[in-house]
């Protein structure tokens, strides 16, 4: 038999069912296993002209028969890859298995990845890629029909067509034997939780039909999982162990462990464990979870899941505690069973008791903290206490190091629950925030300045620094409000013992700027500062530099920085109109400086020294800028407006300033309707003409039109009040010109001609002024009403 001319015609035929392309197929035979039929041959072929450089693969069956002089079956599969002349070594790196002469399927595999291919039908292949498991496949086989693969990281494996391929791979490693909690003879046989519990069971066991026809059922009421779910973790986590007969008057129905000694059997619920959520993620079940109630908290189931792992492997590192810590730990679950209330029974021991409840493992940290205090208080030296809060520490560190280790392989399990504080970093009876945080502070209190000895020092630095990188890292939210608080509380103790590198190796970490810049300042760093800036400089960490200067006083800081972060300062000062009129001088930017100082000036009104010297420094950038001169005439003149209405204000006699309360030397700004009443108040005693003079032209600077009714109203006030500081009735209505020039009415009216304004628009008009309310008592008066006559008879005259 021609085998490379029969693989040419059959692969010309199946690509392209043209024999004229025979010369142009390229065909190579990879390996053979023998079948019912005869030999079945794994083979390869590519059309790289014609087919844009694609390998295919095909199974062929050549009969064993000697006289047989063509394939009798010829099978080109689904799976194909891109060919390139460079890479041909490794796509025809493929090896062959068939686990029975008639197996309907036939398993084609390399070093990454398993494919299970049909022979006799158009279904597609099924593919299991280890390469995702850093894996390598190292041989196959077969046992009972079943394809076995070899693995370098998990053993054996099997792999038939019916098995789904999980989310999880790990659960297709080969495991020990781990029996599974049954269904309780008490629980409803139709129940949720019984349904679930036995679909695991068949899942694990590789029944993928039961399993999915178990799932399809629970699923066909549209239940609620979580309550289900969860129970069944549990079941997981607190199971008894099966082969001891101490706990026979305990056991319930079904167990997890068979395991005599406690850290096995924590090793067993773990790996158990973790078949459940392999077993909820590959079923598509995790996706129908969202929240349960955990005590006082509302959290995400897939949350509590991991929990409880967490708590496992946590519970596993205290047990490794036990052989160097034996009797604080023993003395910690002696302690932790009296708070539950739960006695040791049937020559079980405190430990066996406390290991198998693992639910409640966060119950011991009080009792940890309880220990340690009394030896703190025990009146011991000084070694007596360090040592007690060292081994605190290392025991806090290890139960800590392990759940976040085991919360780091569930981060896909975890993102539905983001929001959600993990038990390490919750507060309540469900967490132990509280009881970390008092660990902290036990060591910023009592240790951190306890040894003279550098080896002690540098071991508690560390510890310290690893239980603070733990806590800190507990908290999902890296901006929360938590977390930031946590950092300012427990970082800069770092800084009072000069741990400069161990503090800003946890700030740098943690995004504590505030500690970052303090390590700077107390460094005398301006160079690590400079390094910063450019490390975090997509966290703003400038802006915060710049605040933080302000914050501390420190202002002037921030105009001697470098001359690369000049364009970020000017970004932040855009907030901060106050400085930026400062990096506009800076900047010889003189235009944009005196329009933010007037606008500052014009804002001000708590300091009217303040305010004028704001207005002069913006007259002076008036005068440098390279505006047109127009224009500076114009902005001149307008800061002389505002200058002027300063110097009525600084003219008010010192006694009518400190009448209202207020020390001349440091005056706020007054409005100039504040202003007027103090020029004509009556507590101004020794007003003249010049000060009603003032008060009138004060209305120039009121915000409100001439013809505004209330400045009118405020005019008549004026002249009312002038009116008023002369007694009208002692003067002679015979020589009424004379008498009239000693009031202070006519001598406004001769102060206004000598400035050369128009009195007949300076005078109110006359009618008005005899119906001002303020000169009530004046209208039934006919010597006042002649001689106001009088007086604006001759005044018009004059005019006239």
């Amino acid at each position: 038999m021609d085998l490379d001319r029969n693989l040419k015609q059959h692969f010309s035929q199946a690509l392209e069912n043209d024999s004229n392309l025979i010369p142009n197929v390229k065909t190579w035979c990879l390996d053979m296993q023998i079948c019912s039929s005869g030999v079945m041959i794994f083979t390869a072929g590519t059309l790289a002209a014609r087919l844009g450089g694609t390998v295919h693969y095909a199974l062929g069956v050549v009969n064993s028969d000697k006289s047989s002089e063509t394939f009798t079956a010829f099978h080109l599969t689904s799976y194909n890859e891109p060919y390139q002349e460079d890479i041909e070594e490794r796509l025809l790196h493929y090896k062959f298995l068939l686990p029975t002469m008639d197996s309907p399927s036939a398993y084609i595999y390399n070093a990454t990845k398993v494919l299970c291919i049909p022979i006799e039908s158009t279904e597609h292949h099924t593919e299991l890629d280890f390469s995702t498991m850093q894996d390598i496949i190292l041989g196959s086989g077969s046992c009972e029909g079943i394809p076995l693969f070899f693995t370098k990281e998990y053993g054996i494996v099997s792999f038939t067509p019916k098995q789904k391929q999980f989310g999880d791979p790990r659960l297709l490693a080969s495991m020990k034997e781990v029996s599974f909690r049954q269904t309780d003879p008490d629980e409803p046989p139709e129940s949720i939780s019984a349904n679930l519990r036995t679909a695991m069971c068949a899942f694990v066991a590789n029944d993928t039909d039961k399993c999915e026809r178990l799932v399809a059922e629970v699923l066909s009421g549209k239940p609620s999982l979580d309550g289900a779910v969860l129970g069944l973790s549990l079941g997981i986590i607190d199971d008894y162990p099966v082969s001891d007969p101490r706990w026979c008057e305990s056991i319930p129905s079904g167990l997890v462990s068979s395991s005599l000694l406690i850290s096995y059997q924590l090793e067993d619920k773990l790996k158990t464990h973790e078949c459940l959520v392999t077993f909820l993620s590959a079923c598509h079940l995790m996706e129908l979870l969202s929240t349960s109630r955990d005590g006082e908290v509302k959290v995400a189931t897939t949350v509590l899941l991991s929990e409880h792992a967490e708590k496992l492997n946590a519970a596993r590192a205290l047990r490794v505690f036990l052989n160097d810590h034996s009797d604080v730990i023993g003395a910690v679950i002696q302690d932790t069973l009296e708070r539950r209330g739960v006695s040791p029974k049937n020559h079980l021991t405190p430990q066996d008791v406390f290991f198998r409840e693992v639910s409640s493992f966060h119950t011991m940290f009080p009792s940890l903290l309880e220990w340690e205090i009394s030896q703190l208080n025990a009146g011991e030296g000084a070694d007596a206490r360090l040592n007690a809060i060292m081994t605190t520490n290392k025991i806090f560190v290890g139960l800590l190091q392990a759940a976040l280790e085991q919360r780091q392989k569930h981060q896909e399990l975890l993102k539905d629950g983001a929001d959600c504080l993990p038990w390490t970093a919750r507060e309540g009876n469900s967490g132990i925030r509280h009881y970390v945080r008092t660990q902290l502070q036990l060591n910023v209190d009592h240790s951190l300045r306890l040894s003279d000895s550098i080896q002690v020092q540098g071991a508690l630095f560390q510890q310290y620094v690893e239980l603070v990188d733990l806590h800190l890292a507990s908290f999902s939210q890296p901006n929360s409000k938590e977390i930031q608080m946590e950092k300012g509380r427990f970082i800069p103790p770092l800084l009072s013992v000069g741990q400069y590198e161990r503090a800003a190796a946890l700030a740098e970490k943690y995004l504590d700027f505030d500690t970052l810049i303090q390590i700077c300042e107390e460094t005398k760093s301006g160079d690590r500062l400079q390094r910063y800036m450019h490390q975090f400089s997509e966290q703003n960490f400038a802006k915060f530099v710049f605040k933080w200067y302000c914050d501390k006083g420190q202002k002037g800081r921030l105009f001697s920085l470098r001359l690369d972060e000049r364009a970020a300062l000017g970004s932040f000062l855009a907030e901060h109109q106050e400085l930026r009129w400062l990096y506009q001088v800076q900047e010889e930017k003189y235009s944009q400086a005196q329009d933010t100082l007037r606008q500052l000036a014009l804002k001000e009104t708590e300091f009217l020294n303040r305010k004028k010297t704001l207005l002069s420094l913006s007259k002076a950038c008036v005068l440098v800028s390279d505006v047109p001169k127009t224009t500076k005439a114009m902005q001149i003149e307008a800061l002389n407006t505002e200058l002027d209405l300063i110097a009525h204000q600084e003219a008010l006699p010192v006694s009518v300033v400190e009448s209202c309360g207020i020390d001349p030397r440091n005056m706020r700004v007054f409005l100039p309707e504040e202003l007027i009443e103090m020029y004509i108040a009556e507590e101004n005693s020794t007003a003249n003409a010049y000060d009603f003079k003032i008060a009138l032209d004060l209305l120039g600077f009121v915000k409100k039109p001439a013809d505004d009714p209330e400045v009118g109203i405020l005019r008549m006030h004026i002249w009312s009040k002038a009116i008023l500081r002369d007694n009208w009735d002692v003067l002679d209505i015979s020589n009424s010109l004379d008498s009239l020039k000693e009031t202070i009415f006519f001598q406004i009216i001769e102060l206004a001609f000598d400035q050369g304004l128009d009195l007949s628009d300076f005078l109110p008009p006359l009618e008005e002024l005899l119906q001002a309310p303020e000169l009530r008592d004046f209208q039934d008066n006919p010597s006042f009403k002649f001689l106001l006559q009088a007086s604006y008879e001759h005044l018009l005259k004059g005019i006239a």
